[in-house]
């Protein structure tokens, strides 16, 4: 019988020390980040969605939009309006940033304000966004130039000013 009962200890023991641990409750898989480069503010909403409506309405998904160009037309911080030409343009993008988010629960209406930093990144001052799962960055290099008002010279030392440090 002491043989019985140490035989069944011992299988006991064994299947306790053998058996697997239970497993514990497995984290959220590590959101998923789209990114969007476009060379002006209004590129994405026209060549980028229904992709960008979705990213931005997936909970486990972050949507990133860089805009690489300042999309002034050449006339920089100055211009014949009030408001310098490239900040309507960035308005834009970012109204239809707030309206999309928004777009899958109207309860929250057409959009808070946006969390906006500006950071500085070898000397040039990158402007970001941050909007519930979206964020949104203008780096507001040089673009091109317009002469006369009417015609547009494409300028190619943009590029040869941002290569060289120029215009960073």
């Amino acid at each position: 019988m002491k043989r019985a009962f140490a035989a069944g200890l011992l299988a006991l023991v064994s299947a306790c020390v053998s058996a697997p641990a239970e497993q514990a409750a497995r984290p959220p898989s590590p959101p998923m980040v789209s990114v969007f480069a476009v060379a002006h503010q209004d590129d994405w909403q026209l060549f980028m969605n229904p992709e960008a409506f979705h990213a931005m309405n997936e909970p486990q998904e972050k949507a990133v939009f860089i805009h690489v160009t300042a999309g002034d037309a050449g006339a920089g911080a100055g211009g014949p309006g009030p408001v310098p030409y490239y900040l309507a343009r960035e308005e834009g993008a970012l109204r239809a940033v707030r309206f999309m988010a928004n777009a899958a629960d109207p309860a929250i209406g057409r959009g808070a304000q946006m969390q906006s930093t500006m950071a500085m990144r070898g000397g040039h001052g990158v402007q970001r966004y941050a909007y519930r799962n979206a964020v949104v960055y203008f780096l507001r290099l040089p673009d091109g130039n317009i002469v006369n008002g009417t015609v547009y010279t494409p300028h190619p030392e943009s590029l040869t000013r941002l290569r060289s440090g120029e215009a960073a």
